[in-house]
Parts: C-alpha cells; structure tokens; sequence
C-alpha cells in the first residue's frame, strides 16, 4: 500500500504550527487539571510522597512517548490514525480512533463539570451550573472553530501565564512552607508508589494527541522536539503544584481542601494595594481551562475524522461540542465527576495510552523486518 505524502492527507485543520506551539497545546492540554481537585487526589494515593508521582509517572511515560515519535518520524505526513491503518488495517485503526475520541469525549464532559462546580463554589456561587457549562463550552467551541493555527498560538500565551503563575506562587508562598510536610519521602511506601506511577501517566495522555497533530507541524522531524518539552514542561508544573499544595497544607489536611492552588493565593498577601493574588490566578484558570476544552474539541474532532474518513471539521465540532455540554449537565455533582474522572477514565485509558504507540512500534518494527528479509531473498 502506498505512504500517504503530506500532500494527500486532508486539510481539515488549517495552517501549519511549529513545534513550540504543538508543545503548548499539548502542555495546557496536560497541567489546566492542576487548577482543580488534581493536587487533592494525588496526594490521597502518595500521601507525603504525592510530590514524585508526577516526576516518576513522567520518566515511566517516556517509553510509549518515544515510541509514539519514532513511529510519527518513520511516516512523515501521517497521523497516527493512517499509520494504524497501513500497520494493523482499517478496523483496528478506527476502533482505536474511536477510543480515543470516547475517552476525550468522556474527559471533556468531566472535566466541564469539575470546572464550572469548583468555579461556583469559589467564584460564582449564585449562578446556576448549566450557564457555567453552556457558556464555557460556547466560548471554547468558539476558538476551536478558528482552527489549529489560533488556537496553538493562544496556547502559547496561556502556557507562559500558568507557568509564570506558577513560579510567583511558589516563591511568594516559601514563607507558609514545611518541609516536614513531605516526610517520610517513601509515604504510603515503596510498592504501593510503584503502582501510583504507573496508573498515573495518564497525567500526561493528553501528549498523545501529537499523533493527530503531527501531520500539521511544519516539520515532522520536530514532533519528538514537541513532545520533550511538552512532557517535561508538564512534569516541572505537576510537581512544583504539588509540593507547594503539600508544604503548605501538610497531609492529610490537604485533603479537606476543595481547590488546594487557588486556596493558596487566597493566604498570599502582598500589602494593602495587591491585598488578594487569587485575582491573578482567577484569569490564568480562566484561560487555559478554556483553551484547554478548545484543544480537546479540536484533537477529539480531528481524531473523529480521521477515523472515519469524514472530509468536513465544522459539523464534528459543533457535535462534539454539544455533546459536552449536554452530558455535562446530567453529571449529578462535582463528586460524582470526580469518581467518573480519577477512579475510571484515567485508570483504564493507560492501556490504551500504552497500548497503541507501543503496538504501532511493534508492528512496524516486525514489518521492516519483513519486508528487509523478503528484499534479501529476492537479491539471492
């Protein structure tokens, strides 16, 4: 069967975006969870030690990321889908595409009602759920519809905000930390943190969305580039979350604390004039919740296509979008999300986060093979 060119693979995404911007996509992708209950339930498996799932989880993930980016390099062009498709044939590469839109799907419609719960509790504790969620998902679906180009582009933006509010909380709370907060370093002990950071690289699944958004870099050469910060990037924010969540509300503490990040730039207080730094964190949360939802639109809808050879984006957006928001809204509570989120999504989506970049390695490494001994023989 004959390699698609980039030629030939479908623009329903317009514009080319460079590697930085693919890694900022796929960055707020990864840590808009951190803004949320994230530090609260890794801190409920790792105890003292929550501080090092992340790190560990991270070094752990880098065996399927690699493998993920060798295969993208060694069929330029191509998105993970059409590489499925030449490697394991055309039913198991739209099984596995729509997998992964399901999960996407199921992670949006959650994660909409985590959001806009903890924004009512903290925020907006008048306003009714169902406006959160329907506006939320309208603006989102808004900047999805620009397309790939703007919205990468505004990831970059909205990375550089969380990041740099990131490293202003750190350094202004240094004054509320405890290191003794994170001791025993081993918490829950060593065998059950080897479970943790295994279940938890499905922190960093969202990266393999750079298999649908690899045929749209201007150099397929750069996914690996792409990758490498993204991950590292998210590993660094996950972890400098968690050790100032733990070091300032000691465990278990930690764990009667709806939105531990945001409580603490509630305890910052920087003088009469900047009385409350929550004000600075309430924009940042704002944006890259909202870009984050875009992204997933956009990767879940891309993904859609590609499985199904479906020539037109818009009406997938628009559907995608509408789906969230209506299954958003029969989600009993942020309690229930939570559970949906934590204890079923994320724990059984590492197979497939696993599963498909190692089984494409596989494959293709078994049909190089193949096909090198097949040539060997035809030399004889």
């Amino acid at each position: 069967m004959r390699r698609k060119t980039r030629a030939e693979t479908p623009k329903i995404a317009a514009g080319h975006i460079g590697w930085l911007e693919a890694a900022a996509v796929l960055f707020i992708s990864s840590v808009s969870k951190i803004f949320l209950i994230y530090p609260v339930k890794i801190s409920t498996d790792g105890q003292t030690a929550a501080w090092t799932v992340p790190m560990f989880s991270g070094l752990i993930s880098v065996v399927w990321v690699w493998c993920l980016v060798s295969v993208l390099r060694e069929h330029p062009g191509e998105d993970i889908v059409s590489i499925s498709r030449t490697l394991l044939g055309k039913y198991a590469a739209a099984v596995l595409g729509m997998a992964f839109y399901l999960l996407n799907l199921g992670l949006l419609i959650v994660g909409c009602r985590e959001c806009s719960d903890s924004l009512a509790i903290t925020m907006l504790p008048l306003t009714p759920t169902k406006y959160v969620i329907v506006l939320g998902v309208a603006v989102s679906l808004f900047v999805a519809l620009r397309g790939l180009e703007v919205l990468s582009r505004l990831c970059v933006v909205g990375a550089a905000l969380v990041i740099l509010l990131l490293l202003a909380t750190s350094l202004l709370a240094v004054d509320m930390w405890s290191v003794d907060s994170i001791l025993p370093l081993f918490g829950p002990g060593a065998a059950k943190l080897l479970k943790v950071f295994g279940v938890r690289q499905s922190m960093y699944g969202e990266v393999l969305a750079l298999g649908i958004l690899s045929p749209y870099l201007r150099k397929s050469s750069h996914a690996g580039k792409a990758a490498r910060w993204a991950v590292g990037a998210a590993m660094v924010a996950f972890t400098l979350t968690l050790l100032v969540c733990e070091m300032v509300f000691p465990y278990p503490s930690l764990n009667r604390q709806a939105v531990p990040l945001i409580r603490v730039t509630r305890l910052i207080y920087l003088g009469r004039f900047f009385q409350r730094f929550e004000a600075i964190l309430a924009p940042t949360w704002l944006i890259s919740g909202s870009l984050q939802t875009a992204a997933a639109i956009l990767v879940a809808s891309l993904m859609l296509c590609s499985a199904l050879s479906i020539r037109s984006l818009t009406p997938v957006l628009v559907v995608t979008a509408a789906l969230t928001a209506t299954a958003a809204l029969f989600v009993s509570g942020i309690t229930v999300a939570q559970q949906i989120d934590f204890d079923i999504l994320r724990p059984y989506s590492v197979i497939l986060i696993d599963g498909w970049p190692i089984g494409l390695w596989i494959a293709d490494r078994v049909r190089k093979r193949a096909r090198n001994a097949k040539g060997g023989n035809v030399r004889k």
